[in-house]
């Protein structure tokens, strides 16, 4: 989800482990800047995975963001993004 050209993680495959500090890499207006951030919770429930990180000092931001995906009853997946 962070392999857009323009964004990307490093290291790229990072763990999904609390505790991974991630750099958030974004060029933007003809330069690139770097936000960290850390993995703080794992979801991983029957028919549910995700996880969140938060923002740490420095970071151009500050909260947390959550992903999950869920697959549904009826076969459907869902994908959702939580932002504070």
């Amino acid at each position: 989800m962070f392999d857009l050209g323009w964004l990307r993680v490093d290291p790229p495959g990072a763990t999904i482990v609390e505790g991974t500090q991630v750099a958030v890499v974004i060029r933007h207006f003809g330069f690139w800047s770097v936000n960290w951030s850390q993995i703080v919770y794992i979801v991983d429930e029957d028919r549910r995975f995700g996880f969140a990180y938060g923002t740490l000092m420095d970071h151009a931001e500050s909260g947390e963001e959550r992903f999950t995906v869920t697959l549904r009853p009826d076969g459907s997946v869902w994908y959702e993004i939580r932002a504070l």
